[in-house]
């Protein structure tokens, strides 16, 4: 990975967004999202004129051209949301939420569409992953688990599942390993230049009431709230061991969340199977 030159790129006229992207997504923006403390509002961009998002088109292309990211594009403000009880002293009680520039989220969804194109047209993304998919939903993976279940007790088999689910995962993505994956996809090296700007001397801030605190470095995980976070995410854990035997091994992921089903007749086949499975799934 680090012969790989991440600062020398093409940059021709097919990678250069035009205003139709632009206007494209300023179109489908929340109306009422919160702004970054730049206090620029989706509204506002919503009525910009042409002339001023032609400045921000511009803005845009010289980042993937130049391979560079306003400094303030890569911090945040985390404000908590309580999620039941209000006023708790037990911090997980709280939801953070990430405020970041508008703009740079405008950044993020156009390069976005192009890596969410390639993976598309590549077919990268392994068929047994449903999670951020389109016309995909959790209720495919219970009918998928429901059906091989099923015909597997008729044919007098038993089936023993297995359900993992990591914690906090998003946060935990290795930022070095995701690049690595993304070379070892053939992801347009202009793509991976723009993420690995993005994702390096990322900082963040935590606002209560009046009062914020100092800032933090970010070294690992994906950005809370980036139009290419679970895009990134469905990267990192798309090779991940999973067995599809038919009538004796199913996976399934939605998202982070796990799935192993194991079939066998005798109970005593059930442990060394299981067991050899755990120990490849821990290696990688």
């Amino acid at each position: 990975m680090d012969n790989h030159d991440y600062k020398k790129h093409s940059f021709n006229i097919k990678k250069c967004f035009k205003l139709k992207d632009l206007n494209i997504i300023i179109k489908k923006l929340k109306n009422y999202s919160a702004p970054w403390q730049d206090k620029i509002h989706n509204l506002m961009l919503k009525n910009t004129t042409e002339q001023f998002r032609n400045l921000i088109l511009h803005l845009i292309n010289l980042t993937v051209r130049k391979n560079e990211l306003a400094h303030n594009w890569k911090s945040s403000i985390i404000t908590m949301i309580p999620k039941k009880v209000a006023n708790s002293n037990d911090p997980k009680d709280y939801r953070p939420i990430s405020l970041t520039s508008n703009i740079a989220k405008i950044a993020e969804k156009m390069i976005a569409f192009k890596l969410k194109d390639f993976l598309k047209n590549n077919n990268i993304i392994i068929k047994q992953q449903s999670g951020f998919r389109n016309n995909r939903q959790t209720k495919d993976n219970i009918c998928f688990m429901t059906q091989k279940i099923k015909e597997n007790f008729n044919r007098g088999k038993k089936a023993c599942g297995i359900f993992y689910d990591i914690a906090v995962a998003f946060d935990k993505v290795w930022h070095k390993g995701l690049l690595f994956k993304l070379i070892k996809q053939k992801v347009p090296n202009y793509i991976i230049c723009w993420l690995r700007n993005f994702l390096e001397n990322r900082s963040f801030k935590v606002k209560v009431g009046l009062s914020t605190s100092v800032s933090y470095k970010i070294t690992a995980g994906v950005p809370q709230g980036a139009a290419f976070s679970p895009i990134l995410f469905s990267i990192f854990i798309n090779d991940i061991p999973l067995r599809h035997k038919i009538n004796k091994d199913y996976g399934l992921l939605f998202a982070d969340d796990l799935i192993s089903i194991n079939v066998f007749k005798k109970y005593g086949n059930i442990n060394n199977h299981i067991n050899k499975y755990l120990k490849k799934l821990k290696n990688g």
